[in-house]
């Protein structure tokens, strides 16, 4: 089927100006529904190649070249962005690229499968260790702050995923929560120990507010992500551990499992994982991780 949004603009484009395929592409992923997240994503990072293209006098789509692609991801790497960021615009070219090529069907090859993508280094994301949990734990001062971490150490979710949490989503008789839209708008049940168990009821007894959202601020409205943020900061900031954000968590969780013997395709529907590919960021080992395992072999010898 035909895209509405795609047949107007072919209807009265007749040209290839890349500054308007861009807004008719965000316009194209809009129209099928992707996350708000998604299409800024799309944006921010297509904005970045339009303005390095029009500063090369490069207005059309057809003026596109492998040179031009590649120069452009040697300038993002001048501007000091990481591989990781340099990585994400790349994506977010390849896929408008691809979209054009599909939709426009032009009769010249599309320049950006001649050029490879950008090495991404990833190094190991540092987890949240038993012994900095307990210390986040006893620096709380509220009990919603604690719910926050047992929370975030049981189930590894994300921290948009955390504030979105209803009352109506939490089973302690299953000790389950029901996170109703990860990411990708895929749903999925996490799970909770018996601590955490004991936290949910402990701040269900003082908490005040009638709002549907598990999480709320001092006025009793749904947290939202930069609350959850600052949760975090201050707790670092107490305990020593500054920096510490949600994914630190999330690493945490993951490398517990992994331990534990859980195997990768039940491992990364708990994460919300499309793929078990993806579990490899949150698994890498440091050199402290293989060090610990070596030594408990030998122990065991």
């Amino acid at each position: 089927m035909k895209n509405p949004v795609i047949e107007n603009t072919l209807l009265t484009l007749g040209e290839d100006y890349l500054d308007i395929w861009l807004k008719t592409f965000v316009q194209a992923k809009q129209s099928e529904n992707v996350s708000k997240k998604t299409l800024s994503f799309y944006e921010f990072t297509l904005k970045g190649f339009s303005d390095y293209a029009n500063a090369q006098a490069v207005k059309s789509i057809s003026q596109i070249t492998p040179t031009l692609i590649r120069e452009y991801l040697l300038h993002l790497e001048e501007r000091k962005h990481n591989s990781g960021g340099i990585h994400a615009h790349f994506r977010a070219l390849k896929t408008f690229m691809l979209w054009y090529w599909n939709e426009v069907e032009p009769s010249c090859p599309n320049p950006i499968m001649k050029v490879k993508s950008p090495k991404l280094i990833q190094p190991a994301i540092q987890g949240v260790t038993p012994e900095q949990f307990e210390l986040l734990v006893f620096a709380c001062n509220t009990e919603r702050d604690k719910l926050i971490l047992y929370i975030l150490m049981d189930t590894g979710i994300r921290a948009n995923e955390l504030v979105n949490i209803q009352l109506k989503d939490v089973n302690l008789i299953q000790s389950s929560i029901f996170i109703e839209k990860g990411k990708g708008r895929k749903p999925r049940f996490c799970f909770i120990g018996q601590k955490a168990r004991r936290q949910v009821r402990r701040y269900l007894k003082e908490r005040k507010s009638d709002s549907p959202y598990l999480f709320t601020n001092c006025s009793g409205e749904k947290m939202v992500f930069q609350t959850l943020r600052e949760v975090l900061r201050r707790l670092g900031t107490k305990t020593g551990l500054v920096g510490i954000t949600a994914h630190d968590f999330r690493r945490a969780f993951c490398l517990a499992q992994l331990n534990a013997g859980c195997d990768l395709v039940t491992l990364s529907r708990l994460m919300g994982h499309t793929s078990i590919v993806l579990l490899s960021r949150y698994a890498f080992q440091s050199t402290t991780d293989i060090q610990s395992k070596y030594k408990s072999i030998l122990d065991n010898n």
